[in-house]
């Protein structure tokens, strides 16, 4: 399979000071071993980390928006960072069967900082297939913000000889401005989500149990099999037959028939928060494997359990 076609270059006029990648690659893997060698390689390459998640034959790929320096550094050089990034790409999607890459998403960026000018390169699929798009625009003050923000230097110095009452001006109202945009947003509904670390009682607590750890408003949990854990489907029927309570015999039917469950975050009055559904059919396996899910926080969301 042919690969993306080349970029063009920033011009001399203004080199690129800063690299920074982000965006997400998501969708149906056959070989998730396959994958983490992919990113290790993109990370070997050029330095670029990406967080892998995979949560039964669904994964996704998000890379790490820290910005680089670029001057100095061969290996995060602009051409060394795009072409290590469309090469992954690439192997990404020759691991799958052409009738799936439908499945296959991707918004990974690159971006290239100059003095004056932005480079942005959206890594996309077409079809399933590599489609490489750039434009190159002039640095806007969110772009000087972002930098700023994370205690860069390099072409944003001018702060630091701003007269101090613009300065504070200036950073006041970047900050209500941010400030503003969290508290009214999904991000914001996220970040502000309380830390979460065991599951609250459920249907199913003596056949299945999680660790559970909240990182920046998402509540990443590990689900294995618990002390109780029916050996086959037709355990599960039997307990279902003695079951009386609504919940547990929806849940055991679920177990039952190896069909997903529901990892459910609710507010104190019970009310869902979020939901996502997750696969039993690994943890029937005669080595289990644990399910890793991954549910966005919400501020008010106070328990995790686990039900159908």
């Amino acid at each position: 399979m042919s690969g993306p076609p080349p970029l063009r270059a920033p011009g001399a006029a203004d080199p690129i000071r800063w690299v920074a990648a982000d965006g997400l690659i998501e969708g149906s893997h056959p070989a998730p071993e396959e994958l983490r060698e992919v990113l290790e390689a993109l990370r070997t390459r050029c330095g670029q980390r990406c967080d892998l998640r995979v949560e039964g034959a669904r994964f996704s790929a998000l890379l790490d928006d820290e910005p680089r320096p670029a001057e100095g550094n061969e290996d995060v050089s602009p051409r060394a960072t795009r072409e290590a990034l469309e090469e992954a790409l690439t192997a990404i999607v020759a691991g799958v069967a052409p009738e799936a890459r439908a499945t296959l998403t991707s918004t990974w960026r690159l971006v290239e900082i100059g003095e004056r000018d932005l480079t942005e390169t959206l890594l996309a699929l077409d079809r399933g297939e590599p489609a490489v798009v750039s434009r190159r625009r002039p640095l806007g003050p969110e772009d000087r913000a972002r930098l700023t923000r994370r205690g860069r230097g390099g072409p944003f110095s001018f702060l630091a000889h701003m007269n101090p009452v613009r300065r504070a001006a200036f950073a006041g109202l970047v900050l209500a401005a941010v400030a503003l945009f969290v508290w009214r947003s999904a991000i914001g509904d996220r970040l502000l989500a309380p830390s979460l670390d065991a599951l609250a009682s459920g249907p199913v607590d003596a056949e299945i149990t999680a660790d559970v750890e909240t990182r920046w408003g998402l509540h990443h949990v590990t689900v294995r099999r618990g002390p109780a854990f029916p050996e086959d489907p037709a355990e599960a029927r039997r307990r279902l037959a003695a079951a009386v309570e609504p919940e547990r015999r929806r849940a055991l039917e679920a177990l039952a028939e190896r069909a997903p469950l529901l990892l459910v975050l609710e507010a104190e009055d019970g009310t869902r928060r979020g939901t996502v559904e997750f696969p039993t059919r690994a943890l029937f396996r005669s080595e289990p494997l644990p399910v890793e899910i991954t549910l966005p926080g919400s501020r008010d969301g106070r328990r995790l359990r686990i039900t159908r």
